[in-house]
């Protein structure tokens, strides 16, 4: 009786058809029943943290539209009586074009009982200095890492910049280029 090792490996690897009939009927009732299950609506409080938690994403979108106006509603009356932070904002984006803010939270606490949410973020913020000729260095670039207190929304509302301890995006100097002298 003959033995040959390529018998050996077609049966040490399940090259057999039912293998991958198998795989390919589990593949199908998994896909079935993701496309079948219903979507579920956030309850208000679901609602609530992902508003307090997106915050990041809409002061970064703000920062790329270069929209003051936009940037300074999202922020506690506090902190918009502060004439420093509008004066920043206003000479950042006069000095720099293309300003990109990467604000991105890690991680969240909520404290339901004061009703607001501390994000730990980073961020990175550039641009490209105006005027600037092509290699001049005109790039601008500029990370930190903070911690936002952020308010909890009520239903129909929005969440507000309460506080920013660390570094701070909003405080950005750009200060003039030197003249070599």
């Amino acid at each position: 009786m003959s033995h040959s090792r390529e018998t050996d490996r077609q049966h040490t690897r399940g090259n057999g058809p039912f293998p991958r009939i198998l795989q390919a009927v589990f593949l199908s009732v998994l896909l079935v029943l993701g496309a079948c299950s219903e979507a579920v609506e956030l309850t208000p409080e679901q609602k609530a943290l992902f508003g307090a938690w997106n915050i990041t994403k809409e002061i970064s979108r703000d920062y790329g539209k270069e929209d003051q106006a936009a940037i300074l509603s999202l922020l506690s009356p506090s902190i918009r009586a502060d004439g420093h932070v509008a004066a920043d904002l206003s000479a950042l984006f006069v000095r720099l074009d293309h300003v990109r803010l990467h604000l991105t939270a890690d991680s969240g606490m909520e404290d339901d009982r004061l009703g607001t949410m501390v994000l730990r973020s980073h961020w990175v913020l550039s641009g490209m200095v105006v005027g600037a000729k092509p290699g001049e260095g005109g790039g601008y670039l500029k990370a930190g890492e903070c911690r936002l207190l952020v308010s909890i929304p009520k239903p129909g509302g929005h969440a507000v910049l309460l506080s920013i301890s660390g570094d701070d995006f909003l405080r950005v100097q750009i200060v003039p280029a030197q003249k070599a002298g």
